[in-house]
């Protein structure tokens, strides 16, 4: 999904948490909530490398499912994806 992270608003998302855990400057690790405003759904996804890729740059559209880990997949908060 690209852009999810710098231009949320193209996927309908708006972003209401983000924390990022890493220590350094050059690397991220990120756990992100956005809401998807026209169905009121939440989402969220963790994404985590260098400071070389942009967060979530291989993530899918939210519900779309396809490949990706289940934790880097932005996902609806709550949904328990068992794939």
């Amino acid at each position: 999904m690209s852009d999810v992270y710098y231009s949320p608003e193209k996927h309908g998302l708006k972003p209401v948490f983000e924390t990022d855990y890493s220590s350094e400057s050059y690397e991220f690790d990120l756990r992100v909530i956005w809401l998807h405003e026209e169905s009121g759904r939440y989402y969220t996804a963790r994404d985590s490398g260098c400071s070389c890729p942009c967060p979530f740059e291989d993530s899918q559209e939210p519900g779309a499912g396809g490949s990706g880990s289940r934790e880097d997949r932005p996902r609806a908060a709550g949904w328990n994806d068992s794939r």
